[in-house]
C-alpha cells in the first residue's frame, strides 16, 4: 500500500498528521518497533518509536511516533517520512494500519484471482463481473468510439439515465462530452493513469482509464462510483486490469474490429441504428471534423469475397486521405466531402473490381447517412430496374423514377401518360414510322436539336420535319409548358413501366 494513501486515510479518520513529508513515495508492506540492534532497515517498512532515545545516523523510510522530540529529527533525516499520533490516538492509529495493510494483502490476493481466471479463459463477462465485486462498483468497457462492449450486473449501475444509456449500447452524451472537454482525443491517447470524470447531469463520477494494446488506444474501461467514494484502491488497481481485460478481449470476434479507425466505428453504429441522437457528440470526443456536406458513395465488387471488398476498401482510402471507407454488409461505402465528390469519383472508375457505383445526393447532417446510403443504393437498383448499363448511378438522376415506384399501382402511373404517347404508337405501327421513339429522344436531350439528331442518326433537318409531324398527328403544342411537363413525366412512367 502507498504511504502516501495510508497516512491520507488516517488523516481523514483524525488519528495521525503529517510532521514531515519524504521525497518519494513508499509502498508499504508491514510495519515494526524500532530496534536500536538493527544496523539495516527495510525501506518498505513504516517503523515505530517514542524517540525516548538517541536515534542519530539510523536509516529509516519511515516512522510513526507519539514524541513531541520531532525537531531533532529533521536535520538528520530529511528524505524520511514522519508521521505523528497523540498519546490518546497512538494504539488506535496502530490497529487501523494493520487493518489497512490486510484489506491491502486481500486485495492482492483478490487481483491475483482475476489472473487465475485469466488462465482458465474465462469470458470476459465472468471477468467483468469478478471486477465489479472485486471493486464493489459498476463496471463498464467501450471501445474508442463509446459503444459499450460489456458492463457489471452484479453490481448494477444506479445512476438512472446512465443505465438506459448502457443498455442502448452507448455511453452518455455528457459523458463522451466531458472526456473531451477534459483531455483533447490526440492527447488522451498517450495516457496510462486514470483520469476522473464528472458528468453534470448526475452526481455519481467516472474512474476512467485507457485500455491498450502493443501500444496501441483500443478501448475505455470505467468505474462508476455508485453514490460512494472512490478510494486510492480504485486508482491503483484500475491501470492494472488493462493485461487481463486486453487478454479477455482477444478471445472476442471484435477484437479486430477495435483496431479500426475510431470514425469507421461510429459509422457503423449509426449505419446499425444505434442511438444517432449523439452520433455529433461521439465524433467531436474522438477529434474528427466532418465536412460541411458529404456524400455517400455505395460500391459494388464484381466479387463479393470479403477480400475483394477489403481490396476496395484500400484502394479507395488511397485516393483521398480525408475520406471515410468502411465495409457495411455486402457494400464498400464512401463518406466523401462535396466537394471532391467529382474528383472521387473519377479516381474511383479508374478501380477495376467496381461493378457499379452508387451516388447519394448532397447532405449536411451525418445523421441522414442511413436514408442517403439507401438512396445510393437504390439509383443502383433503379438503373437495373429501366435496363440501363451503367457503372455510375447518381440518386439525383433517379429522383423522378423513386417517386414513381412509391406508388402502390401501376395502372395510376400508366393514366397519367400523356394521350399523344398512345396516338403516336398507333400512328407508328399503320405507317411504319418512329414518330413516337423521336419524341421520347427529343424529350430525354432536353429538346436539342443536335444531340437528338446525333442520336437518331438522322440529319437536323429531318428531325425538325419529324417534330413537326409529331405536333399535328398528336395535336400538341410543345412551347406549352403544361404539355411540356406532361411529356417529361410520361416519358420517365414509359421507361419505368415499359407500356409503348
Amino acid at each position: 500500500m502507498l504511504l502516501s494513501s495510508l497516512i491520507n486515510t488516517l488523516a481523514k479518520e483524525s488519528i495521525c498528521e503529517i510532521y514531515q513529508k519524504g521525497t518519494s513515495d513508499l509502498q508499504i508492506s508491514g510495519f515494526s518497533f524500532l530496534s536500536n540492534n538493527e544496523s539495516e532497515y527495510l525501506k518498505n517498512y513504516l517503523y515505530i518509536d517514542s524517540i525516548s532515545a538517541p536515534i542519530e545516523g539510523k536509516k529509516f523510510s519511515a516512522l510513526l511516533t507519539f514524541s513531541n522530540r520531532l525537531d531533532d529529527l529533521r536535520p538528520a533525516h530529511t528524505d524520511c517520512w514522519i508521521i505523528h499520533a497523540d498519546k490518546e490516538h497512538f494504539a488506535k492509529c496502530m490497529n487501523r494500519i494493520q487493518e489497512l495493510l490486510s484489506e491491502e494483502q486481500k486485495q492482492e490476493q483478490d487481483f491475483h484471482k482475476l489472473l487465475y481466471m485469466l488462465i482458465n479463459q474465462a469470458s470476459l463477462h465472468e471477468i467483468v463481473e469478478y471486477t465489479a465485486q472485486f471493486f464493489n462498483r459498476s463496471i463498464i468497457i467501450t471501445d474508442l468510439s463509446f459503444k459499450v462492449i460489456d458492463y457489471s450486473i452484479s453490481v448494477p449501475i444506479t445512476d438512472i439515465v446512465w443505465k438506459e444509456n448502457i443498455e442502448r449500447g452507448h455511453c452518455t452524451y455528457e459523458f463522451i462530452k466531458a472526456v473531451n472537454e477534459l483531455m483533447p482525443a490526440k492527447e488522451l491517447a498517450h495516457v496510462t493513469k486514470p483520469f476522473l470524470v464528472e458528468c453534470w447531469r448526475s452526481n455519481e463520477k467516472r474512474l476512467c482509464c485507457t485500455l491498450r494494446y502493443q501500444g496501441q488506444h483500443i478501448g475505455y474501461l470505467a468505474i462508476i462510483d455508485n453514490e460512494k467514494e472512490l478510494s486510492s484502491f480504485h486508482y491503483e488497481y484500475l491501470p492494472k486490469l488493462n493485461d487481463i481485460f486486453v487478454h479477455a478481449l482477444k478471445q472476442l470476434p471484435i477484437f479486430g474490429s477495435m483496431f479500426v479507425n475510431v470514425a469507421e466505428n461510429i459509422f457503423l453504429s449509426l449505419l446499425n441504428g444505434e442511438d444517432s441522437e449523439i452520433t455529433n457528440e461521439r465524433f467531436l470526443a474522438a477529434g474528427i471534423t466532418l465536412p460541411n456536406t458529404m456524400r455517400c458513395f455505395v460500391f459494388f465488387t464484381n466479387n463479393h469475397s470479403s477480400h475483394d471488398k477489403n481490396y476496395l476498401q484500400g484502394r479507395l482510402k488511397a485516393v483521398f486521405a480525408s475520406t471515410y471507407v468502411l465495409v457495411y454488409k455486402e457494400y464498400v461505402v464512401a463518406v466523401v466531402a462535396d466537394h471532391f465528390s467529382n474528383a472521387f469519383q473519377i479516381e474511383a472508375e479508374k478501380i477495376s473490381n467496381i461493378k457499379k457505383m452508387g451516388i447519394s445526393s448532397s447532405f449536411d447532417s451525418i445523421k441522414e447517412l442511413p436514408y442517403q446510403l439507401n438512396c445510393a443504393v437504390h439509383a443502383c437498383h433503379i438503373a437495373d430496374q429501366l435496363g440501363e448499363d451503367k457503372k455510375v448511378c447518381s440518386y439525383d438522376s433517379y429522383l423522378f423514377f423513386d417517386l414513381l415506384l412509391s406508388c402502390p399501382d401501376n395502372s395510376l402511373l400508366e393514366k397519367n401518360i400523356h394521350p399523344a404517347f398512345r396516338i403516336l404508337h398507333s400512328y407508328d405501327l399503320t405507317k411504319g414510322t418512329d414518330l413516337l421513339k423521336t419524341l421520347q429522344v427529343f424529350i430525354q436531350s432536353d429538346r436539342h436539336m443536335g444531340k437528338t439528331a446525333q442520336q437518331l442518326f438522322i440529319h437536323r433537318n429531318s428531325l425538325k420535319a419529324r417534330i413537326d409531324k409529331i405536333c399535328s398527328v398528336a395535336n400538341i403544342d410543345m412551347n406549352d409548358k403544361d404539355v411540356l411537363f406532361q411529356l417529361i413525366c410520361s416519358v420517365k412512367i414509359n421507361q419505368l413501366l415499359k407500356l409503348y
